[in-house]
């Protein structure tokens, strides 16, 4: 049997550092993806697995739902689904057939010799049946609330585990177990950064033959640092954080956070308006400044009749140690050229 195992979609999760036209677009993308993960890449599967986390929220548009369990319904096949920590209040009604939902009152489901589980009252297992479980929690992160001790599932001889609610991709065997998160299927932001998707798992005669990553392609989350030391010109760093963009085989598609990094000289011209404007043909992109202005405290005290000298000096011979001294002196210089302070 080919499963398709996913988990913590988030439909309906609101990103609100980026524009609503962008989160409009993101949301509208997430339910098309749902329908070619469905729709195309389902035709080679037999079931899918959603393991948590389906909705972001209880309160979650009616249409939204509407075209996800469309989705559903043109897979046809079976499509199992354990309860997640964000949608536990989410009433399912008028589902489709197909989507079948296991909980205390439907604690399994067998479909040709599988038989898939919750965690729901496990019990008189078949152990001749090839046997899968749904489960959505922390099975690392004893402080989680949501945390799950695994040790008891994995003693009842489970094919495979399925694992929802930690949304990077990890997979784990012991013994004679396997069991994997598949991660989210969507990015919600910075923090999530990296191809999403899907876990592809084979079971055949109790053995678990392909357990492997897939990812669905779509916009992604990137981080890029760039150290724009070198730098004369706002034209030069805008060109040469887009030569880092491509190297790193990141999209004008994507939704990039570029961290500025390095120091750079006082004569240079640094726009970030200018900047971010060089940019407009990027689906998002977003500017943090950690760079900082090249400070010579040598030779500003060589100036004569200087305001910069002046506090050098008067710092200097105050009472401070010498590594507050040093950090004063190069915030009130930074204050002086009218620099951002680096607190």
């Amino acid at each position: 049997m080919r499963i398709l195992h996913i988990a913590d979609l988030h439909l309906g999760v609101k990103n609100g550092k980026l524009p609503k036209e962008k989160q409009d677009a993101l949301k509208d993308e997430m339910i098309e993806n749902c329908h070619y993960l469905f729709s195309q890449i389902g035709k080679k599967y037999d079931v899918i697995l959603v393991c948590g986390d389906l909705f972001h929220s209880k309160s979650v548009p009616t249409k939204l739902v509407q075209s996800f369990f469309a989705a559903v319904s043109a897979f046809g096949k079976p499509v199992l689904y354990v309860n997640g920590n964000h949608d536990e209040k989410f009433i399912f009604s008028e589902i489709p057939e197909n989507f079948i939902v296991l909980d205390e009152n439907n604690t399994c489901f067998e479909f040709q010799d599988f038989v898939f589980y919750g965690v729901e009252h496990l019990q008189n297992i078949d152990k001749t049946k090839n046997n899968v479980l749904l489960v959505h929690g922390n099975i690392e992160n004893t402080r989680d609330s949501d945390y799950i001790d695994i040790s008891p599932y994995l003693e009842l001889g489970f094919e495979y585990i399925a694992l929802g609610h930690v949304h990077t991709v990890k997979k784990y065997k012991k013994g004679n177990n396997i069991f994997a998160y598949s991660g989210s299927l969507f990015s919600n932001g910075f923090d999530e950064c990296g191809d999403k998707g899907y876990i592809e798992v084979e079971i055949n005669n109790k053995v678990v033959e392909k357990c492997e990553f897939k990812p669905l392609s779509q916009r992604k989350y990137a981080i890029v640092s760039y150290d724009l030391s070198h730098d004369k010109t706002t034209a030069d760093i805008a060109d040469g954080i887009k030569r880092e963009i491509c190297k790193q085989g990141i999209s004008d598609r994507d939704i990039i956070r570029v961290v500025l990094t390095g120091s750079y000289d006082e004569l240079l011209n640094k726009s970030l308006s200018i900047l971010q404007d060089s940019f407009s043909e990027f689906f998002y992109i977003e500017i943090v400044d950690e760079s900082k202005m090249k400070i010579d405290i040598e030779q500003l005290k060589s100036e004569k009749l200087s305001f910069k000298n002046e506090f050098i000096s008067l710092v200097e011979n105050s009472d401070l140690d010498g590594a507050i001294k040093q950090k004063v002196i190069a915030l009130g210089i930074e204050a002086l050229k009218g620099e951002d302070l680096s607190i």
